[in-house]
């Protein structure tokens, strides 16, 4: 299955790991999406930079944050955006700007 980039950015959960597996095979070989990843259990994430956005597109903080558009906003802050996403999300409105991001959570047991 090919999915055609409608966005800059497509996730989907699966919690079958075979069924995820073969999803992000298929993003990975299909050649849409320049950054393919797994944040967390059970999803997969597909980003491309919009058209004409900025380089350097793919994840910060060792993979904790990517940014699907606004990196360029809030990039000297992400270590903030981090803390306030997690911690009180309601106030994410004090960073100015467009923006979006996946922020990946460590899922411990």
């Amino acid at each position: 299955m090919s999915v055609p980039p409608l966005a800059n950015l497509f996730a989907a959960y699966d919690p079958d790991p075979q069924s995820l597996g073969a999803l992000e095979a298929d993003l990975r070989a299909g050649g849409e999406f320049c950054h393919v990843s797994c944040p967390s259990p059970g999803w997969v994430v597909a980003t491309n930079p919009l058209p004409g956005g900025e380089g350097g597109h793919g994840p910060l903080l060792g993979g904790a944050v990517e940014f699907v558009e606004g990196r360029d906003v809030v990039c000297d802050r992400v270590v903030e955006l981090c803390c306030v996403s997690d911690q009180a999300p309601q106030r994410l409105a004090q960073f100015p700007g467009d923006f979006g991001f996946i922020r990946r959570v460590r899922v411990t047991a």
